[in-house]
Order: structure tokens, then sequence, then C-alpha cells
């Protein structure tokens, strides 16, 4: 079922601390976005696996979306249009954009903290990588300094949050990931992970101790599922047979599977699949031709 882009109304002018903006309030008898949210070809769409419908899907701009805690909110960056840059923009369940957040131009790949109280995202802009923290919902923003971050990162790709909220990992220019300590003004680098491997997209955190990423050992290679101690920095394939993998990695909400982007090996559909983690079952969700970054409210 095709579902419209939701109507908005204007309800009045906030003021935020310092900063004027503009709220925009979604009112709209149109369904809220399923737990599964993910792109296809340049639409939002999404998905429950629990309901036999066909995806619901608009034309939108959002790219990067990441749910709060509860669920309720999304934050998202938006794709850059000449002259407006990317942003960050605070959506509800429904889709309608909320707000954007205050200094957030060119910034990317928002996450939000475990108890919602913080967005984070990164920027690499004329030749800098930053990464800037939001206080919600005041919209307070803060640059957070990277310190021991190997001069060799070129750029800062994303940023992902452990359930504890003090361990973060930064993955740069698509081939290293670095453990960071998470402190109060800062992120402190504590060690590199997984250094074998060519490329690397961004990681989503497992449990306490270990990442998921989908990459790849050799250039030209299937890029697979990898299992990532953030203790030892070991690396182990979750097998995903007859599948080459893309991309963004999301886990259930009880933690027993997993989302990916995936195509059949020499096929040319990337479509979603959800991985069981227990017995390597794989079902296909989606029926796209690019069908990427799904994100899963947990």
């Amino acid at each position: 079922m095709q579902m419209k882009r939701p109507k908005t109304a204007v309800l009045g002018v906030l003021a935020l601390i310092g900063v004027s903006a503009f709220v925009w309030l979604g009112l709209s008898s149109a369904q809220d976005l399923g737990p599964i949210v993910y792109k296809s070809s340049g639409q939002l769409c999404s998905l429950d696996i629990q309901k036999e419908e066909k995806p619901s899907c608009y034309s939108s701009s959002l790219r990067d979306l990441s749910f709060s805690p509860d669920g309720r909110l999304l934050a998202a960056s938006t794709t850059p249009s000449n002259p407006i840059p990317s942003r960050i923009a605070i959506l509800d369940r429904s889709g309608a954009t909320l707000r954007y957040l205050p200094g957030s131009d060119e910034f990317i790949r928002p996450v939000w903290s475990l108890d919602g109280n913080y967005i984070y995202a990164v920027i690499n802009a004329h030749g800098h990588a930053s990464v800037g923290r939001w206080r919600w919902p005041s919209g307070e923003k803060a640059l957070v300094p990277v310190e021991n971050l190997p001069s060799g990162c070129r750029g800062i790709n994303s940023l992902s949050l452990s359930s504890a909220g003090d361990r973060a990992v930064l993955l740069c220019d698509f081939k290293q990931l670095y453990l960071a300590e998470v402190r109060s003004d800062l992120l402190r680098v504590e060690r590199e992970l997984a250094p074998q491997f060519s490329y690397v997209s961004s990681p989503t955190w497992f449990d306490k101790s270990h990442l998921l990423a989908v990459a790849r050992m050799n250039k030209g290679e299937i890029a697979n599922l990898w299992r990532i101690d953030s203790a030892t920095g070991f690396a182990e394939i979750v097998p995903t047979p007859e599948l080459a993998l893309r991309d963004y990695v999301t886990v259930s909400p009880d933690g027993k599977s997993v989302v990916v982007t995936g195509s059949r090996l020499n096929g040319h559909m990337w479509r979603l699949w959800r991985i069981d983690l227990d017995d390597h079952k794989q079902t296909q969700l989606t029926s796209g031709t690019e069908d990427v970054a799904a994100t899963w409210t947990r």
C-alpha cells in the first residue's frame, strides 16, 4: 500500500534557547511508521514484519535514520541541495519533521544516547572531522573533541554508542574501527578493532561487548556479516549463505535476529533480509531493487 507523505500544519513559532526556529508539528491521520524503517530507491519506507502487509513508502530526502530509545522519535540527516547543506532533522513516528537541530549544517548519521538525552552526529567538512552532540529536547549544541585519534584517519564516517553509553566505536575512512571511551567532555580513543578489514560499514552494538558490521577482508571480495569483540578486537563471520551483503546491519528488539541489505550471489537486486542468529535462517523481507540502510526500533 502506497502511503502519501504526511500533511503538516504550522502551529506556532517557538523560541529555542538563543535560537529561533520553526517547529512543524505533524497533523495527519496517516499511520505511524513501522518498527523497521529503510530507504528504497529514494523513498522512505517502513515495515512491520508481524503484519502481513506490504511496506509503506513515500518520497523523502531523509537518510541515516535513527530511532530514539523510546521509539517515539527519529533523527535523520537531510540530503544536501545547493545551496542548502545537509542538517539533522527530528521526526515524529508519522515521519513528519518536528524541527531541525540548531548548528547541524553538514552533520550526518545521527545516533541517540541510550537515555535519550543526547543526539550525536559526525561531520567531515573542509578537511576537518568532528563529532557534535545536542542535548534533547533543548537543542543545546557542543562539539566533542576526539582524543588520540590516529592522524591517518581522514574522516569519521559514523559513531556507534554502546548500550551502557560508556563506549563508542568510530568508523574512519570506511576501513578502520576505533573503540573510544565516552566522557562528558570528550571521546578518548583506546584501541583499533578488527584491523584486517579492507572495507567496513557502519557498525552497530549487538550486546555490551560485541559489535556487528558488514565488511570484507580484501578488495573485490564479497562482503560478509562479522561479529567483533570490543575487548580483543577479534572478528568472526556470522554465516549468511548465498548472500552478498551491503552496508548497514540493524538488530531486532529481542537481540535474536538482524536485518541486512543483501543480494543473492551473482544477483543485482539489493533487498532487506532477516537473519536469525541461532540457526542462520534467511528470510527475504522486501522486493525492491535498492532497499538499504534499515533501522529497527528497540
